[in-house]
C-alpha cells in the first residue's frame, strides 16, 4: 500500500494551533469509522511527530471525544456523540429541503439524497426512498462516504480545482480501497465527466447494478456545499 500523502502541516508554537490539530485529529477519527483511527494512521496521515500526535489523541480520549477502542484504534468518542444529537442548522436544512426531495422522489420513482461536504467526505442529510430500494445504496442519515464515491460527492469535487482533487483523492485512498478497487486512479477522469456534462454520474462502485446521478448546490460566491 502507497503511503498516505500527509495533511497540512501545522506548527504548534500557539493554543490556536493546537486546537487545528485536534479538530484534524478529530475530523480523522470521524472519517476512520468503526475501524478506527490507530496512533501508527494519524501520524502517517498528518506527518505530525509520533509524540504530538499521542499526546493530543489522550487528551482528546480525556474530554470525551475520541475513545480508545480494545484493539488500540481511537473511535468517536460519548461527547462527541452527544455534541451530534444537539440541534444544529443542519436540521433546518432538512427543513429547508424537504419538499424538493419529496417532489423529486415522486417525479422520478427513485431514491433522493441530500449530502453535505464534511472535509474529504460527504455525509448524508437526509434522503427519500424510492420504490426499489435495497439495504447497501441506502446509507443512515449522518453516515460518512469518500468524496467521489457516490454522486453527491462527485458533484461536489468537480467544482474544486484539479490541485484540491487530487489531494482529497490522495487523503481517501485507503477509504477508497474498500469499494474494490472500482475506482482505479479514474477519479480525476470522472470529475472532469462530470464538468462537461454539468451534472454528476456514479454507476457500479457504491453497489453493482446502481447508477447516481448528482448535482450540486453552490452558495452566491460558488463554493459547493
Amino acid at each position: 500500500m502507497s503511503t498516505p500523502t500527509p495533511r497540512r502541516a501545522v506548527p504548534e508554537r500557539s493554543g490556536a494551533q493546537t486546537v487545528c490539530r485536534a479538530i484534524e485529529l478529530l475530523r480523522l477519527g470521524m472519517e476512520a469509522g468503526g475501524a478506527g483511527l490507530t496512533l501508527r494512521e494519524a501520524t502517517a496521515l498528518t506527518g505530525w511527530s509520533k509524540s504530538s500526535v499521542h499526546r493530543l489523541l489522550a487528551e482528546l480520549a480525556a474530554g470525551g471525544l475520541l475513545l480508545r477502542a480494545p484493539g488500540r484504534a481511537y473511535v468517536l468518542g460519548r461527547f462527541a456523540h452527544e455534541l451530534g444529537l444537539t440541534p444544529s442548522p443542519l436540521g433546518e436544512l432538512q427543513d429547508l429541503c424537504a419538499q424538493a426531495l419529496a417532489r423529486i422522489r415522486t417525479e422520478t420513482c427513485g431514491t433522493v439524497f441530500l449530502g453535505m461536504r464534511s472535509g474529504t467526505s460527504s455525509v448524508c442529510v437526509d434522503y427519500a426512498l424510492g420504490d426499489d430500494v435495497r439495504p447497501p445504496i441506502v446509507p443512515p442519515r449522518g453516515s460518512l462516504r469518500p468524496l467521489g464515491v457516490g454522486a453527491a460527492g462527485l458533484a461536489v469535487l468537480s467544482w474544486l480545482r484539479d490541485e484540491e482533487v487530487e489531494t482529497i483523492g490522495a487523503r481517501n485512498q485507503r477509504r477508497m480501497a474498500a469499494y474494490g478497487g472500482r475506482f482505479d486512479g479514474r477519479l480525476m477522469a470522472m470529475v472532469r465527466q462530470a464538468r462537461s456534462d454539468g451534472f454528476a454520474r456514479v454507476a457500479n462502485i457504491v453497489e453493482p447494478g446502481v447508477v447516481g446521478i448528482g448535482a450540486c448546490i453552490a452558495d452566491p460566491v460558488g463554493t459547493p456545499l
